[in-house]
């Protein structure tokens, strides 16, 4: 089974992949991660045609596979880098977990809701999170998927003893109880909003939203709605993760060794050789030592030049010291 290795900041971990797994802000996804940069369902990874693909759903930040941005799905090959806002995930098709990495069981993808909406999965096989209430249009197939009530949460039934018991106390009069806190739930991060608390309403699909996550989410999350990245709309690019390599063993391209203390070693070897020898053995170390400062250009290290400089001195002292041994 192929496996898939996750870094969120300081968190690392891995899974084998077993069939579809979704990444995003919910807690219904198997990778779970509640930061703004992330869509409530933000990708998918599962299995087709048998090989592995990833999925957008057409979030802001979308996804980056090896650098590029996918328009919708894309297969995926082995050592895969993709980069789902600030997570970078590299898949594996051998089941090899790297030493000192935590494994993981990622829960499989299936329908289901909680209290603000459901995970649903359109013709084309993108998942798509509902709002109860709201209906949602696919953004690559078009389909049009109808809005859901809200769950009605019914009272438990009164057990008999409580309706035969006479009552006993006083019903407190409403002008006298205490209200209780208005709070609704933030369309980005799922926090609760308390009273007292910067929001911001979106113009178009109504939704409430912290002023603070509306800000650092550029915009609405709603999928559809034309506010969606309304405060990046003179920048194209997409958010890029970060840069540095997530783990150890990723296919990072290996460093050229340096030979530059190797060739100092050698220029001061050939000055000595070049005072019995005009100078010959270090003017051949010269041309090598020049040829790579020209390759390198700005590049070249302090190390070379004085490289450089010491053979010069070599074969000017080879000259002299080689004329009055073998001349005079």
């Amino acid at each position: 089974m192929p496996v898939l290795l996750v870094q969120y900041g300081q968190t690392r971990y891995a899974g084998q992949l077993t069939g579809r797994v979704l990444i995003g802000r919910k807690e219904i996804c198997a990778i779970a991660i509640a930061d703004p940069a992330i869509s409530r369902i933000h990708a998918w990874i599962e299995p087709k045609d048998g090989r592995w693909q990833v999925g957008t759903t057409g979030g802001v930040n979308g996804v980056l596979v090896n650098g590029q941005p996918i328009e919708h799905v894309r297969q995926l090959s082995d050592r895969d880098t993709i980069d789902a806002g600030p997570v970078r995930m590299i898949f594996s098709l051998f089941d090899k977990v790297p030493r000192g990495i935590q494994v993981v069981t990622f829960r499989q993808a299936n329908e289901g809701g909680d209290a603000s909406g459901r995970l649903v999965f359109c013709s084309c096989g993108t998942p798509t999170w509902v709002i109860h209430g709201r209906s949602h249009r696919c953004a690559f197939c078009s389909e049009v998927i109808a809005a859901t009530p809200a769950p009605v949460e019914v009272p438990e039934p009164a057990s008999p003893a409580a309706q035969t018991a006479p009552a006993t106390a006083t019903a407190q009069p409403a002008s006298n109880r205490p209200a209780a806190p208005a709070t609704t739930t933030c369309g980005i991060c799922q926090c609760a909003i308390t009273r007292g608390q910067a929001t911001h309403q979106c113009p178009d699909c109504h939704s409430l939203f912290h002023q603070q996550c509306w800000v650092e989410n550029k915009g609405c999350c709603t999928y559809g709605c034309p506010q969606v990245g309304c405060l990046d709309q003179h920048s194209d690019e997409p958010v890029r993760p970060p840069s540095a390599p997530v783990f150890n063993e990723a296919a990072a391209p290996p460093v050229a060794p340096s030979y530059d203390y190797l060739l100092l070693t050698v220029s001061a070897l050939a000055t000595v050789l070049g005072l019995l020898a005009f100078g010959i053995p270090a003017a051949v170390v010269a041309l090598i030592i020049a040829w790579l400062m020209w390759q390198r250009k700005s590049q070249s290290s302090k190390i070379l030049l004085i490289s450089l400089l010491l053979c010069l001195a070599g074969i000017i002292g080879g000259l002299a010291a080689s004329y009055y041994w073998w001349m005079r």
